[in-house]
């Protein structure tokens, strides 16, 4: 067997797993994703309410809610396939890197996909339910979310990734990445519009929001 061949296969059976544990409280699963979708539609409505009485400028409400879609969508994924990139930290600080370094796999990967918060499916339901409704979305539309999905999931474990390793350096970072991440979720429910230059220069750069949520929508408007 290859090696994408042999990936694929772990990645298929983690999934497989996760999902059948998950499904042992499958109640519990299931409530928690509504929670998660219900928050992303709350959004909707207040960002609808927004512009019956505001305007943004460049930015209508289909384009937020499209920045919305594509950040939901990316989480969604990120979470669902990689749940372990959110406590990488917390295996650092415990020392439970050691067990997948005792594994003929590749300990990065492996250790991210082990552990998948299946609860992400509400984000990752919300994400592409919303863009189709609101933005009717032909064929061009569809392929760029995909791809924005695709790009902002990666991005998102990447950072993840970074801010967890700081736990080799500083012991206990596990809040400290989760703050990070914090501040990356934040900035990218904006568009970058209503920011002064020198944010923009930031979350283009060293807190990558911009490129989770702006860039993809602006792409798709164009």
């Amino acid at each position: 067997m290859n090696r994408p061949r042999a990936l694929l296969s772990l990645l298929y059976n983690y999934a497989r797993a996760n999902a059948q544990g998950a499904l042992e409280y499958r109640a519990s699963l299931i409530s928690q994703a509504m929670g998660m979708l219900l928050n992303d539609v709350l959004w909707v409505v207040f960002w609808t309410a927004y512009f019956e009485r505001f305007e943004l400028p460049g930015w209508t409400r289909e384009d937020v809610i499209a920045l919305w879609a594509v950040l939901a969508a990316s989480v969604g994924l990120a979470n669902v396939l990689f749940g372990n990139a959110m406590r990488l930290a917390t295996l650092i600080e415990r020392g439970e890197l050691d067990f997948y370094l005792t594994l003929p796999k590749p300990l990065l990967l492996h250790a991210l996909i082990s552990r998948m918060m299946l609860m992400s499916i509400g984000d990752l339901v919300f994400g592409p339910l919303s863009f189709g409704i609101y933005c009717h979305p032909g064929l061009r539309e569809w392929l760029l979310f995909g791809l924005a999905m695709l790009t902002g999931a990666a991005i998102l474990v990447s950072f993840l990734v970074i801010a967890g390793s700081l736990a080799f350096w500083l012991g206990r970072a596990q809040s400290i990445a989760s703050q990070l991440f914090g501040v990356l979720i934040n900035f990218s429910t904006y568009p970058t519009a209503i920011f002064g230059e020198r944010v923009r220069l930031l979350l283009y750069t060293l807190v990558p929001a911009a490129l989770i949520g702006t860039l993809p929508v602006e792409l798709i408007k164009s």
